[in-house]
């Protein structure tokens, strides 16, 4: 990152730097969790064990930060990003007036 901000301050380009605070709450499951209800919460109908389904990732949930990682890949690639094989955590694009670096942390 510090080699890239170099080379912007080098050849005068300009830089955009973001930072993604809620992303893990974009991804979406591929898997069905459930989780059990939160203390003080109850249901209508009586059941043995009342849980809940999780329908988007959350944090702390183990799955959550490959299925953010897959949704912004996604999301890269039908922008023009490249994913790079090597480097999974680069997306890279170009085009005549223009070069994005883009590494996910």
């Amino acid at each position: 990152m510090h080699y890239f901000i170099s080379l912007a301050a080098k050849f005068n380009l300009s830089l955009e730097i973001l930072d993604v605070i809620s992303a893990y709450l974009y991804g979406n499951l591929n898997e069905e969790i459930y989780v059990d209800l939160p203390d003080g919460w109850s249901t209508r109908k009586k059941y043995t064990r009342p849980v809940m389904r999780i329908k988007k990732s959350l944090y702390g949930l183990a799955p959550s930060g490959r299925c953010w990682y897959i949704r912004l890949a996604e999301e890269l690639e039908r922008s023009g990003f490249k994913g790079n094989t090597e480097f999974p955590c680069i997306f890279i694009r170009k085009d005549q007036k223009t070069f994005a670096y883009l590494h996910y942390m």
